[in-house]
């Protein structure tokens, strides 16, 4: 899904909101992805299938996280966590 920018949008802003678009347009091929998963994976006879429909979700998750650091930027919560971690032990 393309969109049109509006008038006085800057490219940046343009950029953006398709970032956006595409980040949610991921989302949804995952939900349905994971639908699939989970009420039919047991039902398909054939394991490559299967193993593949995991391969896809797990290109499906990469892309998602990698869309996300560029729309919000790095996520540092665990980094953070980790930090805290180290700075309350050693006190």
């Amino acid at each position: 899904m393309t969109t049109q920018p509006n008038q006085g949008e800057t490219a940046q802003e343009t950029a953006l909101f398709n970032k956006h678009d595409c980040y949610n347009t991921i989302q949804r091929a995952n939900a349905v992805l994971t639908i699939i998963l989970d009420n039919c994976a047991c039902l398909i006879e054939d394991q490559n299938v299967v193993n593949a429909l995991f391969s896809v979700q797990g290109e499906i998750d990469s892309a998602e996280r990698l869309l996300a650091e560029s729309i919000w930027g790095k996520d540092d919560s665990v980094t953070d966590k980790q930090q805290e971690t180290v700075e309350g032990g050693a006190a």
